[in-house]
């Protein structure tokens, strides 16, 4: 799901806030006490935000092998574990069902067979309750559907929707970073996290120190390295 680009107001999202496709409201019911879980947004973690996090404390069990107890620290950690679980759940039907629109791709103009599949797929992910295919157009939805949902407009849209994951998998990396930081000293120097690109994202990988997605040069950096394999993956289907 796309970050929404106005106010959504059935589940309290503001313009910029990231939406998961399955259960929305309970996405917003586990921020609701994490008012420093700006990873969500589609500008990242703002440096007040990572000031707060970085000065939480993990909890210590009181005794070896006593189970820890859930603290403010802990809260966030688990909240972010779980916001991760959801996107990349989002990715993997996004870059599925690309795989279908690959498979269709049509054989010359205004092919209605592939203009066919592109408008089952989205009819499809309507079905499954996916929220992206039931927004309008305007607030990142699908094309609107005239005869049929054109082929190339479905799968630019679907690309948009997997470099929105990507986005949001980053975000979620120097969350992870900060907060990291205070459970293991020298985190940033010690984990190494990974990325793949292509199309779908997974044809070649690159891994990271988190120290170069944690600091602001370098991340601003990765941040072009990464846009210009996306900006080029998207390339084939600009208008």
């Amino acid at each position: 799901m796309p970050y929404v680009e106005k106010p959504w107001p059935p589940a309290d999202f503001r313009e910029g806030d990231w939406v998961p496709e399955i259960d929305p409201p309970r996405w917003a019911d586990r921020h609701r006490s994490l008012p420093h879980a700006s990873w969500v947004k589609q500008e990242g973690l703002t440096d007040s935000d990572a000031g707060y996090l970085k000065n939480l404390t993990p909890p210590t069990p009181s005794s070896p092998g006593e189970p820890l107890e859930t603290n403010e620290w802990l809260s966030y950690l688990t909240t972010l574990g779980a916001d991760i679980g959801s996107v990349q759940r989002d990715g993997y039907f996004y870059a599925n069902f690309l795989e279908q629109l690959k498979q269709a791709a049509p054989v010359s103009v205004g092919d209605a067979a592939a203009d066919e599949v592109a408008d089952n797929v989205v009819e499809r992910m309507k079905t499954m309750g996916f929220t992206s295919a039931n927004l309008p157009e305007q607030y990142g939805g699908p094309p609107e559907r005239k005869s049929l949902r054109p082929w190339k407009g479905v799968m630019k849209w679907l690309l948009r929707q997997l470099r929105k994951v990507g986005q949001f998998l980053a975000n979620s990396i120097q969350a992870f970073g900060t907060l990291a930081g205070s459970l293991v000293v020298e985190a940033v120097n010690k984990i190494s996290v990974g990325f793949s690109a292509g199309f779908p994202l997974a044809v070649i990988g690159f891994e990271f120190d988190l120290a170069y997605l944690t600091e602001g040069t370098t991340r601003d950096i990765l941040n072009r390295f990464i846009n210009a394999i996306l900006d080029e993956a998207e390339r084939l289907f600009e208008e």
